[in-house]
Formats: C-alpha cells, structure tokens, sequence
C-alpha cells in the first residue's frame, strides 16, 4: 500500500483513481493558497484553503452553478484556470466591463466581458428590444446564473440551454417569449445581444459543472459494468481533457512554471487600473520511499483559481504515481518534507514571489 506522510504546510491528497488510459494509479493533489494585494504582490495565506474534494453547488444541482469546482481529478491533460468573483464598476454606471488576461513569453489569451444593470426585454410597435439597464448596484457577482441560458421546466420533457441551464433569456418557442429577461454578462465582444431569440455562448469566468455542456460530452458512455478495467467509470471513447472544468477560452496550452503574469481589470472599486500578478509557481519535489529506496516525483501546477472579492490566488499540483496494492508486502510512503512550507523563516529559505 501506498501512504502519504505530510511534514510541510501544504493542504495535499493522496487519491487511488485510474489514468486516461483506465488503468489504475494513485494521484497526488498539492494545493497552495496567496493571498494577493492591489500593489502586485502575493503572500502566502494565512488561512489556506483545503483542497476541494466535490462540486459544491449555488442551489440545485444541474439548474445552478458552481460555487466550487472539485480540485481532486486524477489528471489533466494541460492547464487550465477559473475565476469567481464579482464586476465593481468605478461611479455610477449602467454598463461595465471585466477583462482577464494571462500572458506568458510563448502564449497570451484575454477575455472581456460585458456587465450591465437590470433590465429585460420590452416589447415595442416595432418589436422587441432591450430596455435601458438600471444603474449597476456596487458589485455584481459573475454568477452564470445572470448570463445567457436558462430552461423551460425541470422535467426531461422541457428545453433547456444544456451549456447553461442555470441563466436567464432561454427562450426557444418561435414567436413566444417565456422568459424576458435579458442577459446581464456577455462577452463584450458579442454583447448586446439584439433578439430574445438569439442564441448566445453562456459568459462567465467560473467552472463549469460536469452535467453541463461542453464537459458532459467529453465523458463519452458511461462505463456500468465494474468488471471492465477494473471499475474505471469512463469508457474508451472518454477525452483527454474530460476532468477539465474551466471554460474553453480559459484552458492553458501546458502546465503552468510561473513565468505567467495574470491581469485583472474591473474586479476591485479602489483600483481602476489593471492589476498585474506574477503567478507564484514554486518548484517542489515529495519523495516517494520504497523498497528501503528513495527517488523525488515532480507535480504539475496544473490549475488556478483566483477569487477577486476574497483576493486569494490558489494553485493545484497534480501528480501520478505508480499503484501499490493494499496487499503489498512491501509498503511504501510518499513524503512532503518540511522544506516545502510555504510559511518557512528566513533561515529556511522564505517563499519569495
């Protein structure tokens, strides 16, 4: 059997699960939390999150969003990263706009959305058009729960938005408006949307739920028969980016070694300029103890979660390891020695940004 021994300040999960392939392994999960401040650097936290062992959900399963992603998969193909938080507009203002940037010497991805005050669609003598939004209110939380999406009922018979059925402005029939709420996030490059019946991609920088589209899809057939591959839930036709939770647009070409700078624009009501963070990558290297031999394993940071209204940034290290049965007479130990605190003294090396 395979144990693990944690001497450090890391939140950190040794997990049995199986491999792309469906062979079995065991994965270990390292999660590192920042606190961040608006002058750009990092610290470690004082409180740092534990690892995230299941979804957790804003109201109903399927017919909400996720207030948290689970952090446990047992491997990811590249990197990825999400955002929970809110738009904080500077002043009175009706419509605003958020912006996530994240930047590295090889690769540069951005996302901007639109987020506007209250309002719906009104019906006219010419039609039907949005109504003027209301004055946004000091924060809006980005919840995909305002963006485009939504359904007709929560029976297998009703319509519904699979990439989003928690949001609002679905509207299918033809000539009906069932619901004449308009989206309040959009990405700014679509935004506004000109018809109640026009289909949008759901905005929003959160995780997506597994039942969602496009994550759904990716599983392929549910593997029922517990014999095959030794239990493993997936079947063969299962993608390699099936455990990925962010969006699309916010998946990373590679793991993440902290030469990235991530830029946050619209998120804080004191800072109207964009503020810019160097993610804090640091190398680390458990050791695995076997057979009276001892070798380091390399994790992977292959997520980031940033929550700008708690202001906290928190990496996830994944790494896979060979399976040791429960029945192995040989025992071994996965070990997280003490040097790789993030809390160490000045004397140990302190963790630097």
């Amino acid at each position: 059997m395979l144990s693990l021994v944690n001497d450090s300040d890391l939140h950190a999960q040794l997990l049995p699960g199986w491999n792309a392939r469906g062979e079995r392994q065991h994965t270990l999960v390292i999660k590192t939390s920042h606190e961040f401040h608006l002058d750009g650097t990092l610290t470690p936290s004082t409180d740092p999150t534990p690892i995230i062992l299941t979804d957790e959900w804003r109201g109903e399963p399927r017919f909400s969003s996720l207030a948290a992603a689970d952090e446990t998969a047992p491997f990811k193909l590249n990197g990825e990263y999400y955002l929970f938080g809110s738009a904080c507009p500077a002043g009175k203002q009706h419509v605003t706009r958020v912006c996530l940037t994240l930047e590295s010497g090889h690769h540069r991805q951005q996302k901007a959305l639109r987020v506007a005050g209250e309002h719906q669609w009104e019906s006219h003598w010419l039609g039907t058009v949005r109504g003027k939004p209301a004055q946004l209110p000091a924060s809006t939380p980005l919840h995909y729960e305002l963006a485009y999406g939504g359904h007709t009922g929560k029976q297998d018979s009703d319509k519904l938005e699979a990439s989003n059925p928690a949001g609002r402005g679905f509207n299918p029939a033809a000539f009906k408006i069932t619901d004449p709420r308009a989206p309040l996030i959009e990405y700014d490059r679509d935004a506004p949307a000109s018809s109640p019946r026009q289909k949008l991609a759901p905005a929003g920088f959160g995780p997506l739920p597994a039942l969602w589209a496009p994550r759904r899809q990716r599983f392929g057939d549910i593997n029922t028969d517990l014999r095959h591959q030794e239990g493993c839930p997936w079947g063969k036709h299962a993608e390699a980016t099936m455990h990925h939770c962010a969006p699309d647009d916010q998946q990373w070409p590679g793991v993440f070694t902290g030469e990235e700078t991530l830029t946050l624009e619209g998120f804080f009501p004191e800072q109207s300029t964009p503020l810019q963070l160097k993610l804090p990558v640091q190398p680390m290297e458990p050791v695995l103890i076997h057979a009276c031999q001892q070798r380091g394993v390399s994790p992977q940071c292959d997520t980031l979660i940033v929550d700008t209204d708690r202001r906290t940034l928190h990496l996830v290290w994944r790494c896979a390891l060979p399976w040791h049965s429960p029945l192995d007479p040989q025992p071994a130990t996965l070990w997280l020695p003490q040097a790789l605190s993030l809390s160490r003294n000045d004397s140990d090396e302190q963790y630097t940004d």
